[in-house]
């Protein structure tokens, strides 16, 4: 692929893909970064492992195909390799995709997460399992607004339109989707740090992890929507 430039987020479609590296991810796609001369910086579930391998082995005989361009192609590679070797993969909160954005652009984020959170959450709207008024909300205006441009941006993906395309499509869904990843992703975080200190006897240290794990939340989920704000107005004029 001589198209490829230093910092590409590089995609690989790993559906039918019987590569065993491949065999943990499922029905889904997998994220690396290109980081010149035929290499590739990604985190592979198979080995619960950051590492860099060629551009042929991370591919796995399957399509790769351009995501998006860095912005600071050095600095995201610089941060690439210092994460190599690192390990504690979770398709959940720490997966290839994670890795990718982080680098990228600071922002530890899965699309194919929070997409999956929108539409688990909408459903679950519908069905009245949140309660009356996020029912009506999921079936009024707003709900289908922003549950059609999630699903019309994952449709755009699988077309293989252009990410900034699919971004400015997306936007009203990630307003939702976005929020809830990084609820969800922190509140487990939260637990677990807090179980941990429970575990070890340390009281005192769960109350710091579940005050600390609370606050970072309300801040992380309330910084989500200018996220993705800022990201649809640097796709739009970019």
């Amino acid at each position: 692929m001589e198209h490829l430039q230093p910092g590409d987020h590089l995609v690989v479609d790993i559906s039918n893909n019987t590569c065993e590296q491949y065999t943990r991810y499922g029905n889904a796609k997998h994220h690396g970064l290109y980081i010149g001369d035929g290499e590739v910086i990604h985190f592979n579930a198979h080995l619960d492992e950051i590492i860099c391998e060629l551009l042929d082995d991370f591919g796995g005989g399957s399509p790769i195909t351009v995501k998006r361009h860095a912005s600071c192609p050095r600095r995201a590679i610089d941060k690439a390799r210092s994460k190599l070797g690192y390990s504690g993969y979770n398709v959940l909160s720490n997966n290839c995709e994670h890795f990718v954005n982080y680098c990228l652009d600071d922002h530890s984020t899965s699309t194919q997460v929070a997409d999956n959170y929108h539409v688990s959450a909408h459903i679950a709207a519908r069905a009245g399992l949140l309660g009356r008024g996020a029912a009506d909300l999921a079936k009024g205006p707003i709900g289908i607004v922003t549950i059609g441009s999630t699903l019309a941006k994952a449709a755009g993906e699988t077309l293989g339109l252009p990410d900034r395309v699919n971004t400015v499509i997306g936007t009203p869904g990630d307003l939702v989707s976005k929020p809830l990843e990084s609820c969800s992703n922190g509140a487990g975080k939260t637990i677990s740090n807090t179980t941990d200190k429970i575990c070890d006897g340390d009281i005192v240290g769960a109350a710091g992890e579940l005050i600390y794990g609370t606050t970072e939340i309300v801040i992380e989920t309330a910084f989500a929507p200018i996220h993705v704000v800022f990201k649809c107005w640097d796709s739009i004029w970019d």
